[in-house]
Order: structure tokens, then sequence, then C-alpha cells
């Protein structure tokens, strides 16, 4: 592993399926151990029950206020500098409660894998269902929108490349 210093790129934030929007920071093949994404569900929606085998997952609130439901646990209230803890195998949802985005930080380790990924919710997906923007079916249809973004100023690729399948803990 080296040092790297790398731009977040608003524009490569995809809607998804579990009806959050997702903007993979760190899924690179030069950094396997863990993933970072930021994770926005807009006002009123509630993400999907949903699992990740074989990965931790952890949020950080970074701003809105929200209501978690993890594992057992009692739905609780969420805002900015909370922190919540999944456990590998471990459902989970999280609802937007408040006026404005819910906006957090979803780190894995070790890095997501879409193959990881189990929707539990025993609703079934409404195609166009708020939460959507771009519909994603799959991880690999936001790998070539960021790897394009990780081109430097003189078109050459830099090094950190997404690992295919990955958008930084939420996808298919």
């Amino acid at each position: 592993m080296r040092e790297e210093i790398r731009p977040i790129n608003p524009a490569a934030e995809a809607g998804t399926p579990e009806r959050c929007f997702v903007l993979g920071i760190s899924d690179m093949a030069t950094d396997p151990e863990a993933s970072i994404a930021r994770v926005r569900v807009q006002t009123g929606v509630t993400t999907r029950w949903h699992l990740l085998d074989g990965i931790t997952e952890r949020y950080v609130l970074l701003s809105g206020s929200g209501s978690a439901e993890i594992g057992s646990l009692p739905a609780t209230a969420v805002g900015p500098g909370d922190f919540v803890l999944i456990p590998s195998g471990c459902h989970r949802r999280i609802t937007n409660t408040g006026c404005e985005d819910l906006v957090f930080l979803a780190i894995c380790t070790p890095q997501f894998q879409a193959g990881a990924y189990r929707d539990v919710d025993p609703a079934p997906e409404a195609p166009g269902a708020a939460g959507h923007n771009t519909p994603v079916t799959s991880a690999t249809e936001v790998i070539p929108r960021v790897q394009q973004d990780q081109r430097s100023d003189n078109g050459q690729e830099q090094t950190g490349r997404m690992n295919q399948g990955a958008v930084g803990g939420l996808a298919e």
C-alpha cells in the first residue's frame, strides 16, 4: 500500500435499489482491508432490509436525522456524530425521519463485495420507488463512472481503482 489523496467526485453518486444514493470513496484494490462510501437517504425514505455476509459495516452519521434498525435492537434515533456497528450477517435498515437528507459514511471491513449483499426485505421492490435516481441493477454499472473520474489531468489513469463489483457498502 502507498499513500494517496483522492478528491471526492459528487457526480459519481448513484441511486440503488436499496432506496438510497451511494458515492464510493475508497473501494480500491490498493486498500482491500476496508471500503468507505458516503450514503444519502432522502427525507421520508426507509432503506430496504438487507445484510452483508462476511463483512462488518459501520455507519458514522454526518448530517440529518433518522432511525436505525439493527438486528434485534429496537429502532433507535440517530443523528450527526452517532456511530452504528453492524456485525456480519446482521440485518439492517435506516429511515430518514428529518426534513433534510440523512448522510452517513458506511465503512466496511473487509472491503465491500457485491456478492456479500443480501436483500432480506419481505416487501417486493417497487420499480421507480423513492430513493432511486439513476437505477443501478448491478454494482458494476457504477464502476466505469468512478474509474473515469479517477483519471488525472493528463488523462492517465491513477493507480487507485475501485474493486470490480464494489460500491462502498451498498449495491445490487
